[in-house]
């Protein structure tokens, strides 16, 4: 049944029993068990400083299976609400608010730099909180929703699967995966601080299994949040949510940069400032609201010339400086006409003088009909982000206007390279363009 309260520092280790290879073997289980010794009907507390928790299966207390209250925690190679044969096990007594782990302490550690290290979380409420008196938490490699072996659905969290809240700050969530999780994955609350990276959101590796989402995140209040980055592997993959990706909702005041990410096949909108859909730019970029409801680049043309794809784009914003992002969207355009952003194709700075809509141009290799969206987000200098925009309307890459400028009858240099030249020039000493050289 449940323990008492784990006074003193202790490792929990059951990777030094007989037999133990790569998944738990020693099970603790509550199910049946009324409220213990220890703090109403959790599993156990721990109460000291500098305690492990390593390679057990613990599952079926009614409320938190295990506790903290203490810094340097360190939880790796366990399963939780998941019975030693792999099997998602909940209690039937379940309070209003049970999560799998409660959190209060600095320098916790769920998980670690390799997959062996991670731990598995399903059938829970939310399964890992993170409460107002931590900072520096790290959560890495874990499976919340999925098996270990990345592609099997394990059990149905009733709400979110991590939950940051209160004051909690400097929270690094890295290179977990999320799924089978109707209420949502991630929910950020009150004052914190986050940075997510490295994620894989409702799909498998491979992103051709189904392993829906809510939304990968929601940001709510005064939230300060990095989602995905600049650097090599820090963008996160989102599939399959069946509401907004990145939600950063209605009244929040706090901040959510989103950078280098992949985001497709969401029900609802890639990127929602709001939770209201797509909401409309506005002259001067005046308006309030989440992120300050920053307005999105607008394309206003994406032509191809002899493979390079050149884009003409406009921005209202306050004066400033700006990360630009494009992305290409193989797999169509969302429903709404606004994003989504399924591949990260480049990002480029520009300064805005605050002078109402401006123009700008950039260009990189392409190809004819790709759909291409952008965002806006604010650069605050030495390596920060502020506040990201929703994503732009889609634009459709085209073939410049072709203007004929001769009236012969010579055939393209470059058949179907997206410009009409026959290398000739024309009577005016022009490169020559006839009717042909256009079709062609």
């Amino acid at each position: 049944g449940p323990f008492a309260d784990l006074t003193g520092p202790v490792t929990i280790d059951g990777t030094t029993q007989p037999g133990w290879v790569d998944d738990p073997i020693i099970g603790i289980d509550g199910t049946g068990y009324a409220a213990g010794p220890g703090d109403g009907d959790d599993g156990f507390e721990l109460l000291s400083d500098d305690s492990a928790v390593i390679g057990l299966s613990i599952y079926g207390f009614a409320d938190e299976l295990i506790k903290v209250t203490a810094d340097r925690v360190v939880i790796r190679s366990s399963w939780f609400g998941v019975s030693p044969v792999g099997t998602a096990v909940t209690s039937s007594t379940l309070t209003s608010t049970p999560h799998a782990l409660q959190v209060s302490g600095d320098d916790f550690v769920f998980g670690g730099p390799t997959d062996a290290d991670g731990n598995v979380v399903a059938a829970n409420s939310d399964d890992l909180a993170i409460t107002s008196t931590s900072a520096r938490a790290l959560v890495e490699n874990n499976h919340f929703g999925v098996a270990g072996d990345g592609t099997s659905a394990l059990g149905t969290a009733t709400d979110y699967a991590l939950l940051l809240r209160g004051s909690s700050v400097d929270t690094v969530v890295r290179d977990n995966q999320f799924g089978n999780l109707p209420s949502g994955a991630i929910r950020i609350d009150g004052s914190a601080a986050a940075t997510i990276v490295g994620n894989l959101f409702g799909t498998d590796p491979s992103l051709t299994a189904s392993l829906p989402i809510d939304e990968a995140i929601v940001v709510r209040d005064a939230a300060v949040v990095r989602f995905g980055g600049t650097g090599a592997g820090e963008g996160n993959t989102v599939r399959n949510a069946t509401t907004d990706a990145v939600e950063h909702s209605s009244g929040a005041t706090g901040t959510v940069a989103v950078l280098g990410n992949s985001i497709a096949g969401s029900a609802d909108l890639g990127i929602d400032l709001d939770q209201n859909g797509v909401t409309a730019n506005d002259a001067g970029d005046a308006d309030t609201g989440p992120n300050g409801l920053l307005n999105f680049p607008v394309i206003t043309s994406a032509t191809i010339s002899a493979g390079t794809v050149t884009v003409d784009y406009a921005f209202d914003a306050p004066a400033g400086d700006y990360r630009i992002e494009f992305f290409l969207n193989p797999s169509g355009a969302d429903p709404s006409g606004h994003g989504e952003g399924e591949t990260f194709l480049q990002a480029e700075s520009i300064t805005h003088t605050g002078s109402g809509a401006e123009s700008f141009s950039t260009s990189f290799s392409g190809s004819l009909g790709q759909l291409l969206t952008a965002t806006a987000t604010e650069d605050l200098g030495g390596g920060g982000y502020g506040a990201t925009s929703e994503f732009s309307a889609v634009a459709t890459v085209i073939v410049p206007n072709l203007a004929v400028n001769s009236t012969g009858d010579g055939g393209d240099a470059t058949p179907g390279d997206g410009t009409c030249d026959t290398g000739g020039t024309n009577a005016d000493g022009d490169p020559e363009c006839t009717l042909r050289a256009a079709i062609e």
